[in-house]
């Protein structure tokens, strides 16, 4: 078979046959750098080093060869690391909160329901929830106790709705305050009380207090995460621009303003270039 493959790519009149290797040869491929730059080349410049860094800070940096890309990168991964902790510490404590709150304090049968973030805060504000109906033979009646949270809450709305203390159960004001605290007040699945277990209620706050660290340090750490990301961009643009032998402009001029004269400061970087001259 191969002597006959080479016996056909043989040429006519009698000449010798080229290398049989031509007949396997592959055709040369065109190195990055000639043509169309490639990659790495790609991401050394300014838009390519603003966009890598901004996607994963440090990226950009470690393009251009500078050194400082790791710190990036591992600010990155140290973020994340304290938001994955903080993600993992605040379910910890919402569990716990909410199956004390469960065990203590929840005045209720049947299937447990958990409530939202707000509930437990409220739970943790008063002793007691109050009576959702204080006459259930009578149609919804508020709970009339202002210490209570539906006492409160009804005492919310008789001040918005029934300002001047009188009233009329049969009138629109009445059945528009009485909505209002219907939207409001806990129902009835989610009564509770503290009463005669004020070490729970201490317990239940220092994990409702524990818990609200661990979100705000969530959140704090996406604002860093989002600072990381933007800072290295500025960053890996202005080095790919120096690279490419063009500088930043610092300007600072004295301004009126609105308390007076003040210094304003304006730092311009190039995006890109035609002919020599920047955009």
């Amino acid at each position: 078979m191969a002597a006959a493959l080479l016996a056909a790519a043989a040429p006519a009149g009698g000449q010798d046959a080229p290398p049989t290797a031509s007949l396997l040869s592959v055709p040369a491929v065109e190195s990055p750098g000639a043509g169309t730059p490639g990659v790495v080349e790609a991401l050394r410049t300014p838009a390519g080093a603003f966009t890598a860094s901004l996607v994963l800070p440090g990226a950009g940096q470690a393009a251009l060869g500078l050194r400082r890309w790791p710190l990036y990168l591992a600010v990155e991964a140290g973020l994340w690391w304290l938001w994955a902790d903080a993600a993992h510490a605040f379910g910890r404590y919402r569990d716990g909160y909410r199956d004390l709150a469960w065990d203590a304090a929840r005045i209720q049968e049947g299937p447990r329901q958990d409530g939202g973030w707000s509930y437990y805060e409220v739970m943790s504000h008063y002793h007691a929830s109050g009576a959702f109906d204080a006459d259930p033979a009578a149609g919804v009646q508020p709970e009339p106790d202002p210490s209570t949270y539906n006492g409160s809450v009804w005492e919310i709305a008789r001040g918005i709705y029934l300002p001047g203390g009188a009233i009329d159960p049969d009138g629109p004001e009445y059945a528009d305050a009485l909505a209002w605290y219907e939207a409001r007040a806990a129902g009835p699945g989610f009564l509770w009380t503290w009463v005669g277990r004020e070490s729970d209620l201490d317990r239940f706050r220092r994990l409702i207090g524990a818990a609200d660290d661990s979100r705000r340090t969530q959140t704090t750490a996406v604002g860093v995460i989002l600072a990381n990301h933007l800072v290295s961009a500025v960053d890996g643009l202005i080095a790919a621009r120096l690279r490419a032998g063009s500088r930043p402009a610092l300007d600072a001029a004295l301004a009126p303003g609105p308390g007076g004269l003040e210094w304003r400061l304006r730092v311009r970087v190039p995006l890109a270039s035609d002919h020599g001259q920047d955009r």
